[in-house]
């Protein structure tokens, strides 16, 4: 049997990493022509080590037939790389969220961009824990906070506001 760290190094697998499927085998491809899941384009991660496998986690697979949560040897079948993942935030808006927030850094829940209610602009809004939302000036849209989906909620953590080296 396989430990974990040689089943990952095997299928070239890092944990904490995002992969897309790019290609299926010859023998997947007809299975897919007759009505089997098509992978392709579908990312995945690591999701566990249990009973002696690796388990891999599909995004998006909402389907109660087709489990999300695949065995590692899953995909013999397939070719697939890393999602390089930009950063959500530029280091000039990190900077600016990580000054402005540090007073109240252990009270942050969530940070989430949004449209402004009376323009077409948006605004960043810090929900904090018990207490009142922090609302930000409006700004134009896709001008600032490019990365951010609008109405998704972040933490300070995936933001990697904690990151910098120069925190004032």
């Amino acid at each position: 049997m396989k430990t974990k760290e040689e089943l990952l190094k095997f299928y070239g697998i890092k944990e904490g990493k995002k992969y897309i499927i790019t290609k299926a085998s010859n023998r997947i491809q007809k299975m897919i022509k007759q009505g089997a899941p098509n992978y392709i384009n579908k990312k995945f991660s690591y999701l566990s080590y249990e009973r002696n496998d690796v388990y891999i986690k599909f995004e998006n697979m909402k389907s109660l037939i087709h489990s999300p949560f695949h065995s590692i040897y899953f995909l013999k079948d397939f070719e697939y790389e890393e999602i390089k993942e930009e950063p959500i935030l530029t280091n000039k808006e990190k900077e600016y969220l990580s000054m402005v927030i540090k007073p109240f850094r252990n009270e942050i829940d969530t940070i989430r961009k949004i449209t402004s209610c009376n323009s077409n602009n948006e605004r960043i809004i810090i929900q904090l824990y018990d207490k009142m939302d922090m609302w930000f000036p409006e700004f134009k849209p896709n001008s600032m906070y490019k990365g951010m989906e609008k109405n998704k909620e972040y933490t300070k953590e995936e933001l990697e506001l904690w990151k910098l080296k120069k925190i004032y």
